[in-house]
């Protein structure tokens, strides 16, 4: 290799971690005023779709870069609680329902699924995977408060 590769090599490098950081700073950022905002279940509830919204994609759409990724779901299921909580304050429960689904179709495809040839098909079968494993996570978290309280 040539110092100039190396050098292209090292800068790339860091590029990615500053995305990296840039990014775990937004969740952090996204999950702390969600949890001033709405409480202890905003932050049970993101975890509730992060790990559902990880498993969908990771079905749909195959990739190597796993805590990239991970990331990148977190800020997604967030920013949609985020959205979704404040549409059903302000909006009747079916237009809220309707643009929750839409806002999570439109970042799922945009933030998760944007390198890849899936198009908006694949995004649909992603949401509606995870929301089919949010609803098993969901009862899992159910029977468990039934048990614990």
């Amino acid at each position: 290799m040539t110092s100039l590769e190396t050098t292209q090599q090292m800068k790339i490098s860091l590029s990615e971690r500053a995305r990296v950081v840039a990014g775990s700073l937004a969740a952090v950022g996204l999950v702390i005023s969600g949890f001033i905002l709405f409480g202890l279940d905003f932050v049970i509830n993101t975890s509730a779709m992060t790990v559902a919204l990880y498993a969908a994609v990771s079905i749909v759409v195959e990739t190597t870069e796993k805590s990239k990724k991970l990331l990148s779901v977190l800020v997604v299921s967030a920013l949609f609680l985020l959205l979704s909580e404040l549409a059903f304050s302000f909006l009747q429960q079916f237009a809220s329902l309707c643009v929750s689904l839409f806002v999570l179709l439109v970042l799922t495809k945009y933030a998760l699924m944007k390198d890849h040839d899936s198009g908006w098909f694949g995004a649909l079968c992603g949401v509606i995977l995870s929301l089919f494993f949010l609803l098993a996570v969901e009862l899992i978290l159910i029977i468990g408060r039934l048990f614990l309280t």
